[in-house]
């Protein structure tokens, strides 16, 4: 297996940062008192001295914080501080994604429920009898045909969001923040449980994660307010409301490259950890699962589809390869298990916006 994550630098491109730290690879001591890997010795290491100069001289260019690659359950390299917290930006959805795994096999989670029986209308703006009909399955997705401001929307978001009504549910996938703030919300009223309180016990817990503290916070933001406002401190998780936008709050993590690779390593185990199944194995084959296609040509013959919240890697015969997810900020985290079940990730500088 191998996980690449730690802070990747913002001049990076977003597929160009994944598809070219996949081809790299490299070698590093780590701190024995912190971290939940083992690391492979100089005479084991797979990854090349010409590799690791390549992947070097790419951070630091770039000017990235921290990067960790994990091969076989083994750290092959490491770069910078692999314990310090960054906000993962887009990185969360993934996250959500894998705790629903958990609640659609309780039976807390319906995923053909639709919206029409959901409490999520927005004050004021009442849904209508088309999108009344998208599913759980299609918030997650992002073919919700619901086109609203959101939460943590960037410019370009905002931007490019269709006109509502352009798309019935299930007919389009558009990249929609509104989808996953909602589902956020979906997921806490069905379950009863905060996000950050499930995260805390199903992931953080038994992986052991070194640097979440499960310290939570909220923060509001009023119209016309930077980020600037917000006081992250040593916060694990925070949620962003933006009452001008929408009544549904992003739910922000700051995890370190470290146990961000944990979450990488659990991806490509399966869902299982210590003997014990964490995530449902058939829900992480569902949530990476090909429902739209976004990029037919990433060169290779290999192809980009968005599935449930995770993106997916396929190739020329429509096979995953590998799940993937970014965040703003060049923040990344990839799992090949297709290859030696290979997995990398990022993360960079601090913007609150995704």
């Amino acid at each position: 297996m191998i996980y690449c994550i730690g802070t990747i630098g913002a001049g990076a491109s977003r597929m160009g940062v994944i598809l070219s730290i996949v081809l790299l690879t490299a070698c590093a001591t780590s701190e024995p008192q912190l971290d939940r890997f083992e690391s492979w010795t100089a005479e084991e290491n797979r990854l090349s001295a010409a590799g690791v100069d390549r992947i070097q001289a790419f951070l630091e260019e770039n000017g990235s914080s921290s990067f960790l690659i994990v091969y076989q359950g083994k750290v092959a390299y490491q770069y910078g501080d692999i314990h310090k917290k960054h906000l993962i930006h887009s990185i969360r959805k993934p996250l959500l994604s894998l705790l629903y795994g958990l609640a659609v096999a309780s039976g807390q989670i319906d995923l053909d429920e639709t919206v029409a029986t959901l409490n999520l209308e927005e004050p004021g703006v009442p849904f209508s009898s088309q999108e009344r009909g998208a599913t759980v399955a299609q918030l997650l997705q992002s073919r919700s045909g619901i086109y609203l401001p959101a939460a943590a929307e960037t410019a370009n978001m905002a931007e490019t969001r269709p006109e509502r009504g352009s798309h019935a549910p299930g007919d389009a996938y558009y990249y929609n923040n509104w989808s996953f703030n909602a589902v956020g919300t979906v997921f806490e009223q069905k379950t009863g449980q905060s996000i950050y309180d499930a995260f805390n016990e199903t992931f953080a817990q038994p992986l052991g994660m070194t640097r979440y503290t499960h310290q939570i916070d909220s923060f509001t933001l009023e119209s016309g307010a930077g980020d600037e406002a917000l006081q992250l401190g040593g916060l694990d998780g925070f949620y962003l409301l933006e009452p001008d936008r929408s009544r549904h709050p992003a739910y922000h993590f700051r995890l370190s490259a470290h146990d961000l690779a944990l979450i990488g390593q659990l991806v490509a185990n399966d869902g299982e950890w210590n003997g014990e199944q964490l995530i449902p194995r058939e829900w992480i084959e569902q949530s990476t699962d090909c429902y739209s296609l976004i990029n037919e040509n990433l060169g290779g013959g290999r192809s980009l589809c968005y599935g449930m919240m995770w993106e997916t890697v396929q190739n020329e015969n429509g096979e995953p390869i590998s799940f993937v997810h970014t965040g703003l900020g060049a923040h990344m985290l990839y799992v090949n298990p297709m290859h030696q079940n290979q997995i990398s990730a990022g993360v960079d500088i601090e913007h609150v916006r995704s």
